[in-house]
């Protein structure tokens, strides 16, 4: 199956969790030794439109395309694949043994019940200043009994958080962590757009459109410490279709030491910054990982990755205080 065809159906397909197997037989397409060339010294190796030895018939529009939208060229590209292979994409969540957390688990109960407040940080939520909120305050019209729960540890450190959202269809996800020691919880990631989704503990991935998928690694205290965005824009220039491919210099942009003959490849795009042209090949590619993570996570994946559903509150604080 062409990427392009999967990577629609992984975008319109877009959701927390799901219950189905991946096959095991499932293959990706190998990098071609082509694209792995040295990128020492001076770029002379282009694998873009030559434009002096177009062809006659090749529509000015096209030729004022490509000089706009250039493509990497195969040096450019050897960086950028050498940037995405130390970028780990999967991760897997470990499954978390209930009877062992049981103090935990009631002091979560303690906040559903609305006995403690949640720290949330200036930069969350969109708000002005960092503040304490009661768990009907942080989600509005909360009963506990309506909504499902996730006992996970989502940020990677070794302990449980737990994940929130409405027993509903594409509703809002929200992740407390508890310090014990301070006896404090802390709302560390919220996702409050329907398209976006954990794909493993520390990464989300979101799917804008029809032809953009994003990949964010998070830090333990929930900010972005790697974004990577892929996207596909298709278009009709004199009755061909011409597909523009780009991938960006993962953010932050300035922990690359990027060359200085790929700073003149970099082309202007709404998208993002530092967004470069790839070939359909190139970005199977670099597309392949993050594509891994999100087809095994909406197809049922491996043991280990996200549950298919997550606990009712019976089924969590059961065995709680209530």
């Amino acid at each position: 199956m062409k990427l392009t065809l999967v990577l629609g159906v992984v975008l319109l397909s877009s959701f927390l969790f799901a219950s189905c197997s991946l096959s095991d037989d499932t293959t990706f397409q190998e990098v071609d030794d082509s694209y792995c060339l040295q990128y020492n010294g001076t770029d002379s190796s282009h694998n873009n439109l030559d434009i002096d030895n177009a062809e006659n018939e090749t529509s000015t529009k096209l030729i004022e395309f490509n000089l706009k939208f250039p493509f990497v060229s195969n040096m450019g590209f050897g960086f950028l694949q050498d940037v995405y292979s130390n970028i780990d994409f999967i991760a897997d969540f470990i499954n978390v043994d209930k009877e062992q957390c049981k103090q935990l688990i009631d002091n979560f109960y303690r906040l559903i019940m609305g006995e403690a407040p949640i720290y949330v940080r200036e930069d969350m939520l969109d708000r002005a200043t960092s503040q304490d909120l009661y768990i009907h305050e942080l989600i509005h019209y909360f009963a506990p009994h309506s909504f499902i729960y996730y006992f996970l540890d989502f940020n990677g450190d070794g302990n449980p958080d737990l994940g929130i959202r409405h027993n509903s269809p594409a509703s809002n996800v929200y992740v407390i962590k508890y310090n014990a020691e301070e006896d404090r919880f802390t709302l560390w990631y919220s996702i409050i757009a329907t398209s976006e989704i954990f794909i493993g503990p520390q990464r989300v991935s979101w799917s804008g459109g029809s032809l953009i998928v994003d990949f964010s690694l998070l830090g333990v205290d929930g900010s972005i410490e790697t974004y990577i965005i892929f996207s596909i824009e298709e278009f009709a220039i004199d009755d061909e279709d011409v597909r523009l491919n780009l991938v960006n210099i993962p953010y932050p942009f300035e922990n690359h030491n990027i060359p200085e003959y790929l700073v003149s490849q970099i082309v202007d795009s709404w998208v993002g910054d530092y967004m470069l042209r790839v070939t359909d090949e190139q970005f199977d590619v670099l597309f392949r990982d993050l594509l891994f993570a999100r087809t095994s996570l909406l197809l049922g994946g491996f043991e280990g990755r996200i549950p298919s559903h997550g606990h009712t509150f019976g089924e969590l604080f059961g065995g709680g205080n209530n």
